[in-house]
């Protein structure tokens, strides 16, 4: 059995965890400076 997953349907994970660690766990600014990078580098 063969399972194809299509990787252009899926969103970037890393912008997702870093959004969630800016909302939640914001400490010294780490969680905006992340998703900062991952919205550059995505």
């Amino acid at each position: 059995t063969v399972i194809n997953i299509r990787s252009d349907t899926a969103l970037p994970d890393h912008i997702v965890w870093s959004l969630f660690n800016t909302i939640f766990m914001n400490w010294c600014c780490l969680g905006f400076v992340a998703f900062a990078y991952s919205v550059k580098v995505g």
